[in-house]
């Protein structure tokens, strides 16, 4: 016959789960969740420090173990299919849960019914709530959302739980700490919002997505869906307007449809092929700007613009003169150049952040590789994709480009690298 055991949560320094007494065969357990020094949350070396819109859910996330004031439990029966599917950020499975339990407040109690047997795993899920009780994790969260913060996974233990007195003790890591991207059990699921570059962050330009085939066109009036040859249009996701376009069949980029991660790339031949925008850096952006682009070289040179504008300052990601093995970033009239080689058929995300005339530095995927300082102003023409504006097109890239994301703002170091992960994980960089 099938056992269970009747058990009761305690949240607060420790969670104690004791079986019910009036039950044959059962006993008490003592179920001891210990928390570690407060301190920020990590999220894959990353500090979370988002508002609350950038969370997708209503409450910022939060940054310490005494923010957390609702908490619940999963279960995972190792022996029994059925089990859920819990993802964090990347895509990565943190739990696979057959039961979930709460969420309950600091303090409070929760009965509950945990299956007799070996290894089963607990895990410990924590929220923030504006509500004045915290609502079960077994419900639709759903209206609940704009007033509970994002759910952590606090800390896991493996147990046997048997008919005699059993301890089990968690300790919640916020080294290990994770956020669910998406948790589905067989009760109930919750998910929060992929993050969107431009929903999620003020100050959106320019996104354009060569993955999203609803964004290509043949024509460079962009008006006939995109089914073979070049791309004459992709259209910019921001809902700025930015399209970028070339009128001229013989200049417009090759589409590869599975470039990259599965994903479809435009490519351009380093010699006559790219795309125009309407974007002006002097009016768009003002003085301050983050740019985001995923490159695959097909050739490394020197001189190069993936993307770029030029009069008497410049505004340039792409691999520079005098050191064509480095990335470079130039912005107002100065120029940074990465540690990091570009490598033939290599995909990498490539990142400028900073303000013409002010400090700035350069991303290669999500490492900063070098910052400086310098004058100017941002130029006064227009951004061609895969090639430089300095009134014609010129100093072309060989190679592919994946998505584009520009802001008129220099992003701090933690959004700038959650448009990175974001990009990362999409890419499979």
């Amino acid at each position: 016959m099938t056992k269970y055991r009747s058990i009761i949560f305690i949240i607060s320094a420790f969670i104690l789960i004791s079986c019910g007494k009036d039950k044959k065969d059962s006993t008490d357990i003592l179920f001891e969740v210990n928390r570690a020094t407060p301190k920020p949350l990590q999220l894959d070396g990353v500090i979370k420090s988002v508002v609350a819109s950038s969370s997708g859910w209503g409450l910022a996330a939060p940054t310490a173990s005494a923010d957390f004031d609702c908490f619940g439990i999963l279960v995972n029966y190792p022996e029994r299919s059925g089990a859920g599917r819990c993802e964090k950020i990347d895509g990565s499975v943190i739990a696979n849960p057959h039961r979930a339990y709460g969420l309950v407040g600091a303090n409070q109690f929760l009965e509950g019914n945990v299956l007799v047997g070996e290894q089963r795993r607990f895990h410990v899920v924590g929220f923030d709530s504006s509500l004045g009780y915290c609502p079960n994790v077994n419900e639709d969260l759903g209206p609940y959302r704009a007033n509970l913060s994002a759910p952590f996974l606090l800390g896991t233990a493996v147990q046997d739980i048997k008919l005699d007195t059993n301890i089990v003790n968690i300790t919640a890591s916020y080294a290990a700490n994770k956020i669910f991207e998406s948790c589905t059990f067989p009760q109930k699921q919750w998910e929060i919002p992929a993050f969107n570059p431009c929903s999620d962050l003020s100050g959106c330009k320019l996104w354009l997505d060569a993955s999203d085939s609803n964004t290509l066109f043949s024509d460079d009036g962009c008006s006939t869906p995109y089914s073979a040859g070049t791309v004459g249009c992709i259209t910019d996701k921001s809902g700025n307007g930015f399209n970028a376009s070339n009128a001229t069949g013989a200049q417009r980029p090759n589409y590869l449809v599975a470039g990259q991660n599965n994903r479809g790339l435009l490519s351009f031949n380093g010699s006559n092929q790219y795309l125009s925008t309407s974007l002006n850096p002097s009016t768009a952006f003002s003085t301050t700007t983050s740019a985001f682009i995923v490159v695959k070289p097909a050739a490394v040179g020197s001189n190069v613009a993936m993307l770029g504008s030029l009069n008497s300052t410049t505004y340039i990601l792409g691999m520079h003169t005098g050191a064509p093995n480095k990335f470079n970033f130039d912005l107002g009239s100065g120029s940074i150049e990465s540690t990091t080689a570009p490598i033939v058929n290599t995909a990498k995300i490539i990142a400028g952040v900073g303000t013409a005339g002010g400090s700035f530095k350069l991303f290669v995927n999500d490492v900063i590789e070098n910052s400086t300082s310098a004058g100017g102003s941002m130029p006064n023409r227009t951004i061609y994709i895969g090639a430089l504006n300095t009134g014609a097109p010129g100093n072309h890239f060989n190679g592919k480009i994946g998505e584009i994301i520009l802001y008129n703002q220099a992003l701090s170091n933690a959004d700038a690298l959650r448009v990175i992960s974001y990009l990362k994980d999409k890419w499979g960089i």
